[in-house]
């Protein structure tokens, strides 16, 4: 039996199906997204598009069988979801203030350092892509 069989066979409420997005699925999509997430791009006129974003449509308009050339948003709209761009963003910003706060005598401080000098002399690095904000077009 298929887990859309199970899933749809049971009578889940929204909050159900949220728990078991947030639990299943949402950590592997997510993962160390403060570090891929900077070199993504999150332009959040066109992220429907977004592999990521197009998954946790999907799982939504399953959940509410809706035909799949129903509108995406409207899938999560209805179930009172957010995409999931606004968490990479969020935790970029998280990832990248806990980075400043370390010492720079640190590893991570020296990497913090390197990175710095590439982004000074225009090669791609993670704080030019910070710095810059060309990854971020709202």
């Amino acid at each position: 039996m298929l887990v859309k069989d199970i899933l749809n066979s049971t009578n889940f409420l929204y909050e159900k199906y949220n728990f078991l997005f947030d639990a299943l699925f949402a950590p592997v999509l997510l993962y160390s997204s403060e570090v891929w997430g900077a070199y993504d791009s999150l332009n959040l006129k066109k992220w429907e598009k977004d592999p990521i974003e197009r998954f946790h449509s999907q799982f939504y308009k399953s959940y509410l069988d809706l035909n799949r050339r129903a509108p995406k948003v409207a899938a999560r709209n209805e179930t009172g979801r957010h995409p999931l761009k606004l968490i990479v963003f969020s935790n970029i910003i998280k990832f990248w203030l806990h980075l400043l706060k370390l010492p720079s005598s640190s590893v991570v401080g020296h990497c913090l350092q390197i990175s710095t000098q590439l982004a000074d002399s225009g090669k791609k690095s993670f704080m030019l892509t910070m710095c810059e904000g060309h990854a971020y077009n709202v």
